[in-house]
């Protein structure tokens, strides 16, 4: 009967791991964003909990505003507004990570959306400039 017990323990594991690979099949089909058509996988299960919660953090922030603790000066008076229209949003957490990033991001610094949601924006920053960067996202 032990070989019974070891059986019916495989066949547990092997429908909880059914069932939870279809969640995040399932998960996958609702996320606003996804792997480029030319990449025929599906996403692995990392970046699906990576990109849900990064889709979680944009709707708070769609829903409830950015919360800023004062109004900060213009840090960077040298940048003409109007000459960043031609390019990419991106919307960063106050602990760094991108909660949104437009589509179109790849066409400028090759990167693609899926790739950049959820992470810590800093990874993507030269080291030079992390103080800069710091200094945005206070």
């Amino acid at each position: 009967s032990k070989e019974a017990r070891k059986e019916k323990a495989k066949d547990a594991a092997r429908v909880r791991r059914t069932r939870e690979s279809d969640y995040f099949e399932d998960l996958e089909k609702f996320l606003p964003v996804a792997a480029p058509p030319s990449q025929h996988t599906t996403l692995d299960k990392t970046s699906i909990i990576r990109l849900s919660v990064a889709h979680l953090k944009c709707q708070d922030v769609l829903k409830n505003g950015l919360h800023m603790p004062y109004v900060k000066e213009e840090v960077c008076p040298d940048i003409d507004l109007f000459s960043c229209l031609d390019g990419f949003s991106l919307v960063l957490a106050s602990s760094g990570d991108v909660i949104y990033v437009s589509g179109n991001v790849s066409r400028y610094i090759g990167i693609a959306q899926f790739e950049l949601l959820g992470q810590q924006f800093s990874d993507y920053v030269h080291p030079c400039d992390h103080h800069m960067l710091s200094q945005l996202t206070l």
